[in-house]
């Protein structure tokens, strides 16, 4: 990329992070279409829709994202090679994010499971693109923290959106589900989502994507105590995500300790 582009790529980012921050502040405090998230939520029920504190994840993620927009927009980022990795594709994802939002409270809800997985896709193509999680011993520190951490746990918890979107559109469309029951559809998709896992973790040591697929496990856990073949589903996933993410870490760090240059 020409500096004068990396120039507008960088605005872009900026940009396109206010206008995630301020349109998901808007539509709780507006709220758009005079419905809050939750209010939808709970209009819309799901056995795979977690309790309502795992959504602070929010915090943590958004507050993260801030520290790769700021450490992005330095003139040194210039010379990084993730600004080229990532390109325009930040700048989509949000894009994503705020038409989500527009969807989800305004009703649309066979689209908002398209326009969410835009927003997935995007961001499976970031983490593959940084290689995420893979071995690179010469990656500073910095760019760990605020450029592949960001990317992870954003990843991870739309990861778990994308399913929770699936299921209350499905859920509240009349869909019959085959005759199967919620609770064991919700059962389904929780080793659904340890499979997608096992997709990223067996190669990668990407414990940050991991630790949020098993905080929204336990969130899911934490909704539905009462019905057993959630709650025990929800620890079984959980122990699967963590199992896989430690052997994740053990086979990269293996081929780290191979790849370390050895004294003469």
């Amino acid at each position: 990329m020409s500096k004068f582009t990396l120039n507008k790529l960088q605005l872009t980012n900026i940009i396109a992070f206010v206008a995630v921050i301020v349109m998901n502040t808007l539509s709780n405090t507006l709220p758009l279409n005079g419905r809050s998230a939750g209010e939808i939520s709970d209009a819309l029920p799901s056995y795979f829709t977690p309790a309502g504190y795992t959504f602070s994840i929010w915090g943590l993620i958004y507050l993260a994202l801030l520290g790769f927009t700021v450490y992005q927009a330095l003139p040194a980022a210039q010379n990084k090679p993730f600004m080229q990795q990532i390109g325009w594709l930040f700048a989509l994802s949000s894009a994503a994010n705020v038409a989500w939002l527009f969807a989800w409270h305004y009703g649309w809800l066979l689209l908002s499971p398209l326009i969410m997985l835009v927003l997935l896709v995007t961001l499976i193509l970031i983490y593959i693109r940084l290689k995420i999680g893979a071995v690179n011993p010469a990656l500073a520190w910095v760019e760990r923290l605020l450029v592949q951490f960001p990317f992870a746990i954003y990843l991870g918890w739309i990861t778990v959106a994308t399913i929770a979107n699936i299921a209350s559109v499905l859920a509240n469309s009349g869909w019959a589900g085959f005759g199967i029951a919620g609770p064991t559809w919700s059962a389904i998709m929780m080793l659904v989502a340890v499979v997608v896992a096992g997709g990223v973790l067996v190669n990668r040591r990407s414990l940050a994507y991991a630790g949020v697929l098993v905080w929204a496990l336990f969130g899911i856990r934490a909704a539905y105590p009462a019905v057993p073949v959630i709650a025990t589903t929800a620890v079984i996933a959980a122990l699967l995500i963590i199992a896989l993410a430690i052997l994740g870490y053990i086979r990269t760090r293996s081929t780290t300790h191979r790849l370390s240059p050895r004294p003469a």
